[in-house]
């Protein structure tokens, strides 16, 4: 059971491929917010990084502790889990997405791989959501959670794009966003 008030776990189905973890502070954040520095925790600014620095959402805590995200491992050639933590959330929106970053594997360039993303919420699971994507650099928009100034959460699955699935799946051309 994660300790942490706000864990998010990211597992998928194939060994040779990364699917990446990102949770968004979405409150004050610009419309692109996915991949910014300053807004997304993700495998590039989430941790000891060689890419950038940690990213800090509230200066009051040191990066990765008390309201600040910590991605854990960034797992490039398994099965995950990646997951990340925020130990006392300030009160707001938080966007996760899951990005079919590479299949190192694949003879064609990507396999479809199924991902399943769950929400844990002071320790209980709250929210769990699978859907495969089927491209590379495919980003699935999965569900907001939003945190209260009680220190009570919850979770909403982000609105559809194909009924029966949760959440939406952007396809991007390259992995330039």
């Amino acid at each position: 059971t994660p300790g942490d008030s706000i864990h998010v776990q990211l597992t998928w189905d194939d060994p040779g491929n990364d699917q990446d973890l990102h949770l968004v502070k979405v409150d004050g954040a610009p419309e692109s917010h996915f991949c910014h520095d300053d807004y997304d925790c993700f495998f590039s600014n989430c941790k000891a990084s060689t890419y950038s620095e940690p990213v800090v959402w509230f200066a009051q805590d040191a990066a990765g502790a008390g309201a600040n995200p910590l991605l854990d491992i960034d797992d490039t050639n398994g099965i995950g889990p990646e997951n990340i933590n925020i130990d006392e959330p300030e009160a707001g929106t938080y966007r996760v997405y899951v990005h079919y970053f590479s299949d190192y594997g694949s003879l064609s360039g990507a396999d479809p791989t199924t991902n399943t993303l769950r929400i844990y919420l002071n320790g209980l699971l709250v929210a769990e959501f699978t859907r495969v994507l089927p491209n590379k650099y495919d980003v699935w928009a999965v569900a907001d959670i939003v945190w209260g100034e009680n220190g009570v959460g919850s979770v909403t699955s982000y609105p559809s794009d194909s009924a029966g699935q949760p959440g939406a799946i952007q396809s991007i051309s390259d992995n330039s966003i």
